[in-house]
């Protein structure tokens, strides 16, 4: 386990790293099938306060490159907690392959930029095990206020 997992193991308990919570609704935030976990997209939003999202707008409208790189950062916070709640860190064996959604100006084109933030946050935690295949897209409208950005993540788990 590398540093800055320990660092994500013991921050989790002290931080409230929001996530929704998926009770009482008709579709779940995490569903292992066959050794792979499938993690349901999760947009920057905060569930300590009702869902509010934590950032909206577009990247180079709204928002600069350096925010958007922040939004996916977080994203990628939210999805290693509910990992860690779910399994705890130790047992990821591998992020297999990422997803991601973010809501841009007509004339921004670094959604890599964007991303990486996502990207440096699996593999800061993980290390080998965090690197990934990924999908990026660029749209204009993404649910609950225009967030930002929303990640989906496939994951493979060990017994």
């Amino acid at each position: 386990m590398s540093d800055y997992s320990k660092f994500l193991e013991n921050a989790f308990g002290e931080f409230d790293i929001p996530y929704i919570d998926y009770t009482n609704k008709t579709l779940v935030g995490i569903r292992e099938y066959d050794g792979l976990v499938f993690v349901s997209g999760t947009a920057c939003e905060d569930s300590m306060k009702g869902g509010a999202p934590i950032w909206t707008g577009e990247v180079g409208n709204q928002l600069t490159l350096q925010e958007g790189y922040k939004a996916a950062r977080w994203c990628g916070l939210i999805q290693l907690n509910m990992l860690h709640n779910a399994y705890g860190l130790d047992r990821v064996e591998q992020i297999v392959r990422s997803y991601g959604l973010i809501q841009v100006a007509d004339d921004f084109y670094n959604l890599d930029g964007v991303y990486d933030g996502y990207s440096d946050v699996m593999f800061a935690a993980l290390r080998e095990r965090g690197k990934h295949v990924r999908t990026i897209m660029g749209t204009r409208n993404l649910p609950n206020h225009h967030v930002t950005i929303e990640v989906e993540t496939i994951a493979k788990i060990r017994a």
